[in-house]
């Protein structure tokens, strides 16, 4: 008789999925806390609590726990599960295993463009700079802070506009990318680089001197011409 009750008491792993419960929203952005719970019908009686993604353990806990995530990414999207180690009968144990989520993780905002209104200036001439990315809609209000940089030093540094108008000089001439980010520092992605070569004024007067009288008559189309804007 014992044996019998031993079976009934134990039974196969696994064979109340209803026991084991598991609970993940299913969309997330980047940076974003995210937060997996497994719970049983009787957490006390929990003697191991697995959590697994894509089939693969990725955190073990000695009794109910919860897993989180502190700052997800897209590579955290994926289908999550929990295995428990629960005490049966007496000093038995069996293992049960929860149903699976799955969870979404997206870009909070792409990689953004460095726009320059004047890839070769002239000396002091107005040069306007622009870091542009966009916000997905249910995150429009996400405060974003936009740095700028010239071959590795920083010239604005996170500031809440995302453009800037300087008056370069010919030492000013190098590489500019720009950084968006975050106001809590979770997210910050980089443009690519830029190259902005600055003239002096008189290379601009030498360069003016050998160009056609077409374009002598008529300075603003020297000057666009010279900027490689026509």
């Amino acid at each position: 008789m014992l044996p019998w009750l031993l079976l009934l008491a134990l039974g196969p792993a696994g064979v109340r999925p209803d026991w084991l419960s598991i609970s993940l929203q299913r969309h997330a952005y980047e940076g974003d806390r995210v937060v997996v719970r497994c719970f049983g019908e009787e957490n006390d009686k929990i003697k191991k609590l697995m959590y697994y993604k894509d089939g693969s353990q990725i955190a073990s806990y000695s009794s109910a726990s919860s897993h989180s995530i502190s700052n997800a990414r897209p590579r955290d999207s994926g289908s999550y599960f929990c295995k428990a180690d629960r005490t049966k009968f007496f000093f038995f144990t069996g293992t049960e295993e929860s149903s699976s989520r799955r969870l979404t993780v997206q870009e909070l905002f792409p990689e953004p463009s460095l726009t320059v209104s004047s890839l070769q200036p002239i000396e002091d001439t107005s040069v306007t700079l622009s870091c542009d990315t966009r916000l997905p809609s249910d995150r429009a209000g996400t405060q974003l802070r936009y740095s700028l940089f010239r071959d590795g030093h920083t010239i604005k540094l996170q500031s809440s506009s995302s453009f800037w108008t300087l008056a370069l000089r010919k030492e000013d001439s190098g590489n500019y990318w720009c950084e968006a980010m975050t106001a809590s520092g979770s997210v910050s992605k980089r443009s690519r680089q830029t190259s902005v070569q600055v003239h002096s004024e008189c290379q601009w007067l030498r360069w003016r001197d050998s160009c056609c009288p077409r374009c002598e008559r008529d300075p603003l189309s020297l000057r666009n011409l010279w900027r490689g804007e026509v």
